[in-house]
Parts: structure tokens; sequence; C-alpha cells
């Protein structure tokens, strides 16, 4: 029970930090408002499964290294990290950019509001993926209650801003509120993290290097060929990046099969 129940207030406050801003949103600006942003923000949290399936892989490993290996958690949490911003950034530059085409072809002119909502709620991305390995390293390492209370805290500061943000901004404050809280999180548990990791901030600064060659080379295609069909613009993007993060050697095979052995040697 003692164990268990850090867990438990844990979910409660995410629950409650999930659906607040939506409540005070319909509370406070009404049924339009509510429309305006639940798109958007659908649109960004349906990513939410690739750090949760990452994670929840990799979960195993933390535990088992936090008992005998600081180093080779070290390792792995600095490259799970690493992936999740390979995924994440791309992801948030590419919809930043086409928004308007994206939602003007999917939901309709009707929605051409919500474009002012995706182009911050797609902000949260890479904070909301790396809150994940950060959330789950300090669960492997016992230090649940802090995760805990961390997530009640921005519960809290998030109510508190979105019943001053929304008055003001409707679903544009609401967006605003989630951008900040995201970041929040992550720097709280950052705070704890460093303790428990020592990260490699020579690998880091290298991959870094090569990930903003990659995202630049998108975005300079996507500007290119903004006028053609996103079906068009989305692929050939991927695939510039792809090639990138392969000749920048930013993403090796020795990388992914560091990860895989990581895995194998704790199931």
């Amino acid at each position: 029970y003692r164990l268990a129940w850090p867990f438990a207030l844990a979910g409660i406050a995410s629950r409650l930090y999930g659906y607040a801003d939506t409540f005070l949103l319909k509370s406070l600006a009404g049924n339009a408002a509510v429309g305006y942003y639940s798109l958007p923000y659908k649109m960004t949290f349906v990513f939410q499964f690739i750090p949760l399936s990452l994670i929840a892989t990799v979960y195993p490993a933390f535990a088992s290294y936090w008992q005998r290996d600081q180093e080779a958690l070290s390792k792995l949490f600095t490259r799970v990290c690493l992936y999740l911003l390979y995924v994440s950034l791309p992801v948030t530059i590419g919809i930043s950019m086409l928004a308007e085409p994206i939602f003007t072809t999917i939901y309709g002119l009707e929605y051409l509001p919500s474009v002012g909502a995706v182009k911050i709620l797609i902000l949260t991305l890479p904070w909301l993926f790396l809150n994940f390995p950060l959330g789950y390293l300090l669960n492997a390492c016992h230090l649940q209650k802090k995760n805990t209370r961390n997530i009640i805290i921005v519960t809290v500061l998030n109510v508190l801003g979105n019943l001053y943000f929304i008055p003001r901004y409707e679903f544009i404050g609401a967006s605003f509120m989630s951008l900040v809280s995201t970041m929040m999180l992550f720097v709280m548990g950052a705070a704890y993290a460093r303790h428990l990791v020592t990260l490699d901030w020579r690998l880091i600064g290298g991959k870094i290097m090569g990930l903003i060659a990659s995202l630049v080379a998108m975005w300079l295609v996507i500007g290119l060929i903004a006028e053609l069909s996103i079906i068009v613009i989305i692929p050939v993007a991927m695939l510039v990046y792809g090639i990138m993060m392969i000749v920048t050697r930013t993403v090796t095979n020795l990388e992914i099969a560091f990860l895989f052995n990581s895995l194998r040697k704790t199931s």
C-alpha cells in the first residue's frame, strides 16, 4: 500500500490535469471555445503513444540498472531522451509550418481559428515526450513520491493559470497554459533526475548538431514545396529528414543495437 498510493495519486492528478482545461473552457468561455481547443489538443497529444510504447519497454531496464549499474542507466536514459527528440522535433516543426493547410484540409475552414491553438500546443510535444522518461526514471529509482508531488503542483498551477487566462484569451489562453505546465513538469523532473544520472554532454552535443542540420534541411524543403498538397509535402519532408539523420550519422546501427542489447540484458 505504501508503495502504491503515490502512483494512484499521480494517476488521479494526471486525469484532473488532462480534463481541467476543457472543463474550465466550457464553464468560462463556452462550447465554441472548447471545440476550437479540443481538436488541436487531440492532434498534439495523440502522439503520446510513441513515448508510452518506448518507456513501457525500457522501464524494467531503468529499474534493473538503478540497482546494479549507474553508468548503464545514464547511457540508456540519455539515448532514450535523444530518440524521443528525434521523433518529436520534426513533428513539431512540420505541424507548426503546415498547421493551416493540415487543419483546413482535415476539418474545414470553419475550424480555421484553431490554427493558433495548434501552433502553441504542438510546442508542448518535445517537453511532453521527455516527461515520460523523466517521470519513469523517478519511479524506477524509488522517487515516485517526488514525481507525484511534481504532477500535483503542476496540476494546481495549471488550474490557477487557466482561471486567469481563459476569461481573457479563451482557448489561446488554455493552449498557453498547457505549454507552460508541460515545460514546468519537465524542469521539476529534471531537477531530480540530475542527481540520478550523469549525462554525456559531448555525445549529446554532437547528436544535437546533426539533429539541427536535419531539421533545417526539412524546414527548407517544406518552404520550397509549400504550394504543393500536404499529401506530397509530408512524405517528402520525412524522407529528407530521415536521409539527413543518416548522412550526419545522428542515428547509427550501433545506437539501435545498444538499445536492443540493453533491453535484452534485463529481460
